[in-house]
């Protein structure tokens, strides 16, 4: 071996140990960064050279710079997000049915009907009394009011419920799309290792974020970008980004639909699945049942 390739090699080793120092220091540096994940440099021998007499090593080289991230840890956590997202929402929602109701209280519906069955009671006992009958109307029309009030905060309740699912559809939107972007520039920036670090944290934050909002499963593409799937649709194909759109539905409630599709999308989980659900069942069926005992 000729002093050339000695020095080359000493040279090729150098370089690349200077390298890994720098990928220390970046990891160092990001170490209180949110979404930041630790990278390491994949060193590896470089290409021998071959000789009539059979191959000499050429020293070390890098394969590029790697983020140490667990596919199916990703895939889980953004599956239980969905899930946390999901409850969440449930539980703030039915909260503030349970407030519309305010049960059990003095104020409530239950003490108002009481009322109003003892108020006819008393009637009974003295059906020609003037008193009682006037507290049988007052208890009467306590009752209406309340009813009316109730009905009236189940109206606001699922205008609200359209309305955050508007927003949450807004979210998911611009999610999707800067997730297209992103898939883009790790494309143009992965270099011939299809990788690029620091932007796929970015995406990776991204498309953490959108797990919260409805429950997504995540593809790897060859040239470094991924697939976005959520139920049974593609929203996100490399650049390519679907929109959403809210959609009123015939029986009340609104449904989630892909722009430019007649078919519904089930968001699974989510954010946006607890308000459908909520919008296309919970509050109609609370109502219904408010109907029934009105009647």
């Amino acid at each position: 071996m000729s002093l050339a390739s000695i020095l080359s090699i000493a040279r090729s080793a150098l370089v690349t140990q200077q390298r890994a120092i720098d990928v220390t220091g970046h990891n160092i540096a990001n170490a209180t960064t949110p979404g930041y994940t630790r990278q390491r440099l994949e060193i590896v021998a470089e290409t021998p050279f071959r000789t009539p007499k059979g191959t000499v090593g050429r020293g070390v080289t890098d394969a590029g710079v790697f983020a140490n991230r667990n596919v199916f840890l990703d895939a889980t956590v953004r599956r239980e997000q969905g899930n946390l997202g999901r409850s969440d929402t449930l539980r703030d929602m039915l909260g503030q049915v349970e407030a519309v109701f305010g049960e059990p209280s003095d104020t409530g519906l239950g003490a108002t009907l009481d009322a109003f069955f003892s108020a006819f009671s008393d009637l009974a006992n003295d059906p020609s009394s003037l008193a009682a009958r006037s507290v049988v109307r007052q208890a009467g029309s306590s009752l209406i009011q309340q009813v009316g009030l109730i009905s009236g905060r189940l109206t606001d309740l699922a205008t609200d419920t359209t309305t955050r699912t508007q927003d949450a559809v807004n979210q998911v939107n611009a999610l999707a799309t800067q997730i297209g972007e992103l898939n883009r520039d790790i494309v143009v920036q992965g270099g011939p290792n299809k990788t690029a670090p620091d932007l796929e944290d970015r995406r990776g934050q991204l498309i953490d974020e959108l797990s919260n909002l409805i429950q997504v499963r995540v593809i790897d593409h060859a040239d470094g970008s991924v697939g976005v799937i959520t139920g049974d649709t593609l929203l996100v194909d490399g650049k390519f980004a679907q929109q959403l759109e809210v959609r009123p539905l015939v029986g009340g409630g609104v449904g989630v639909g892909v722009i430019g599709s007649a078919r519904l999308i089930d968001p699974v989980g989510g954010t946006l699945a607890a308000l459908t659900a909520l919008g296309q069942q919970a509050v109609p069926s609370i109502r219904a049942e408010l109907d029934r005992l009105v009647a």
